[in-house]
């Protein structure tokens, strides 16, 4: 399909279709050269664009891991930095207060969601745990984020993604492209 010419003039739209559609999966364009257009591979991205990519693709398995749902004693708390918000609203009086109940939404094993009472030294179970969980995630990230900007070849940047779990061995395409 490279090399591919359509004359302005006088062409198929439906070839011209064709080839556009072609191009989205192929890493090609179809550029105007006056009278014509012509199908034209693009060039390969940098190894800096792929480690652009590959930083982008691990700060979104980040934000997954950071904000995942974690089960504590039977019960899913999520995490996303909405629902930390509340979970501090609910916890704070009782840390304040050393003592007391409180009421909380939690996920059920089942399914669903359920609201809960929860004693000071529960919410202070939860709490710690979460954070301990929440650090691992930073840490994590941190370590990928060195690897990918450590890497020298393309290669090594998608065992770097394959090995955190960024990309799958099975996906077909290792190529990083931005």
């Amino acid at each position: 399909m490279i090399g591919t010419r359509f004359p302005k003039n006088d062409h198929d739209e439906r070839q011209y279709a064709l080839a556009a559609d072609w191009c989205d999966y192929n890493r090609a364009t179809i550029e105007d050269k006056g009278d014509y257009y012509e199908v034209i591979a693009l060039p390969l991205p940098t190894l800096a664009e792929r480690k652009e990519k590959a930083l982008d693709l691990a700060r979104e398995a980040f934000a997954a891991r950071r904000d995942a749902v974690r089960w504590v004693d039977g019960y899913g708390y999520d995490c996303a930095t909405e629902d930390i918000t509340n979970f501090m609203a609910a916890y704070t009086p009782l840390l304040v207060a050393g003592e007391g109940l409180t009421q909380y939404k939690v996920h059920l094993p089942s399914g669903g969601k359920t609201i809960v009472t929860l004693t000071a030294d529960t919410m202070t179970h939860v709490y710690n745990t979460v954070r301990a969980s929440q650090f691992e995630a930073y840490a994590w990230y941190e370590t990928v984020r060195t690897q990918i900007n450590d890497a020298q070849t393309e290669e090594e940047l998608a065992s770097i993604l394959r090995e955190a779990g960024i990309i799958t061995a099975d996906a077909g395409n290792t190529e990083i492209t931005p």
